[in-house]
């Protein structure tokens, strides 16, 4: 009887022992025995997957990383096109961080998971402007019936550097991917069409834009109180705005575009103000949008690193103050379908003292969205010259507003019809008219530029 008890309990130790062998292999372990059982069960799309917006492309990016990998599988294995590869790292906060370059608008992913019939995989997709502080966005949970691609909707998430924060399986703390592809706008398709040179020398280059893109406003001649301001400066020149440059007031800089503007030069028809400035268009006419339906979007890194000296017409004398308009939503010529003269709809402008070149300044907003809606100009401490920031400027079914860096600083709805709108971005000198030529100039340089409808 003795025997017979010993027998059965080194029986039911064996059992219990081979049990938590099984259990507890690592994902590392049965690598060979996981990935030999898939054999003809991957593919690399799944026919019913369709995009979120009609617009949205496969974007490219600059860089991936993870947080942490599986020296077996590691995060090069992710955008491979190979299904019969993968990432794989272990823990229940394991990030992936995808850096594009500039500002995207990130519609949806497409992800394949390892085991994706099997079980469930949980993760957050977070966004970042600097890609050390970010922003959690939402969460996704996926099927568990399919090792196909399984679309995420990302609901139109503009940022530079996106995080998928993976939180494990239905089953242990492994996250495994296969495939990842992210679909959207911007980013590649530069600040237009993407047609541009790519030429990185050349200011329309380092934006990739061309004449279908955008409208160059501005000055050839040598700067001086003759100088000629002109509409379209390319029709001018008989040149495209890709390949073109001028060091007085459209170059490249240290891969920045930049745009120069002097005091005293000519003003536009409807302005005395100078300006050295980009308009925008659609596939070579001027782009003409309505703000009361659906997203408009301009994405773009700025730098200011002088301001001009301000002059007082009534007083005539110069300012102690100067300030310019880098960017600005454009309303119709005349009025609008409600009858009303909305003009500049929107200006961002840096605002400080008359010449400077250091230091802080404040970002005002000025157009009819504050000065004529809301009473007056509207103005934010906080920002220096010589100093990048990552500007959204947004209009979206008929509400305004400008991000800075991931956050919105400033939100209205436009209290009439937003129709006729279009972008504008460069160096448009503010309060200067009449003004003498002296050489007092502003400068601003702009990178990363994109366009999304």
């Amino acid at each position: 009887m003795k025997l017979l008890n010993l027998k059965k309990t080194v029986y039911l130790f064996l059992s219990i022992t081979i049990l938590l062998f099984s259990s507890c292999n690592t994902e590392e372990t049965i690598l060979l025995e996981e990935d030999a059982s898939n054999t003809g069960k991957k593919e690399l799309l799944s026919s019913d997957l369709l995009a979120k917006s009609s617009n949205s492309v496969q974007l490219s990016y600059n860089s991936i990383s993870a947080s942490t990998q599986q020296s077996a599988n590691p995060i090069g294995n992710i955008d491979d096109n190979s299904m019969s590869t993968r990432w794989s790292g272990y823990g229940n906060s394991v990030h992936v961080d995808i850096d594009f370059g500039t500002v995207v608008r990130v519609d949806y992913i497409k992800l394949a998971l390892h085991k994706g019939d099997e079980r469930t995989t949980s993760f957050d997709y977070l966004e970042s402007s600097n890609g050390s502080s970010y922003t959690k966005k939402g969460g996704k949970t996926s099927s568990g019936n399919t090792e196909s691609h399984e679309e995420f909707d990302l609901s139109n998430m503009d940022t530079r550097y996106l995080r998928l924060t993976f939180k494990g399986n239905s089953v242990s703390d492994w996250n495994s991917v296969l495939d990842l592809e992210i679909y959207g706008t911007g980013g590649t398709t530069g600040g237009g069409s993407g047609s541009g040179s790519g030429n990185s020398s050349t200011p329309g280059g380092v934006l990739n834009i061309d004449n279908d893109d955008w409208k160059l406003n501005g000055f050839t001649a040598t700067p001086s109180s003759s100088a000629t301001y002109y509409d379209d400066v390319m029709s001018q020149v008989n040149g495209n705005i890709s390949t073109w440059s001028n060091s007085n007031y459209f170059y490249e800089n240290n891969g920045w575009a930049y745009f120069k503007c002097y005091r005293g030069l000519g003003g536009s028809a409807n302005s005395g103000n100078p300006r050295v400035e980009l308009r925008e268009r659609i596939n070579g006419s001027n782009a003409s949008w309505n703000g009361d339906n659906g997203t408009h979007t301009m994405s773009f890194t700025v730098r200011v690193d002088q301001l001009p000296i301000g002059y007082d017409s009534d007083d005539n004398e110069d300012r102690t103050t100067g300030t310019l308009c880098f960017a600005q939503i454009h309303g119709p010529s005349g009025t609008n379908s409600d009858g009303v003269d909305v003009d500049d709809l929107i200006r961002l402008q840096f605002d400080g003292s008359a010449g400077q070149t250091s230091g802080s300044v404040k970002l005002k907003i000025s157009g009819y969205i504050t000065e004529t809606q809301g009473g007056g100009s509207e103005s934010f401490t906080g920002y220096s010259l010589d100093t990048s920031y990552d500007f959204q400027l947004i209009f979206s079914n008929d509400r305004v507003s400008v991000k800075i860096n991931g956050s919105e600083v400033f939100g209205r709805t436009l209290n009439t019809a937003g129709n006729g709108s279009y972008f504008k971005i460069g160096n448009y000198l503010q309060s200067v008219q009449e003004g003498s030529f002296n050489g007092s100039y502003g400068l601003v340089g702009i990178k990363n530029l994109t366009v999304s409808h």
